[in-house]
């Protein structure tokens, strides 16, 4: 297991407890304009479900995904949706996504991905 999702493992409830009331509204304002209605939004190293509720109550489709077990399950205690429990290097889907939030996830590697634009 990476270091990194050792980590949270280890402190899932502390970091849950500590993240999932932080207001993002500012952050919101900034992405949620971008999108059409309904947009479907990928929350890439989705942490404690927090912005995918968000998400979900403004009418917005979400998948979420993240690579602590412990923290995908949370989420989706939280959140009601199936969260799937991977890295960003590993995760699929076959869903098209109208935009993609990683609030604070990419800061724990220097994996660079390509974006398909099709």
């Amino acid at each position: 297991m990476p270091k990194t999702i050792a980590f949270y493992e280890r402190n899932s409830d502390s970091f849950f407890d500590s993240t999932v009331t932080v207001d993002a509204q500012a952050l919101y304002d900034q992405f949620l304009p971008l999108l059409p209605d309904h947009a479907h939004i990928l929350d890439a190293g989705c942490g404690s479900g927090r912005d995918a509720l968000v998400f979900l109550k403004k009418g917005y489709q979400v998948t979420e995904f993240d690579g602590s077990p412990s923290l995908a399950e949370r989420a989706s205690e939280l959140t009601g949706l199936v969260i799937q429990c991977s890295l960003f290097e590993e995760f699929t889907s076959d869903h098209r996504f109208d935009g993609i939030w990683a609030c604070a996830s990419l800061l724990y590697g220097s994996q660079s991905f390509p974006v398909d634009s099709h």
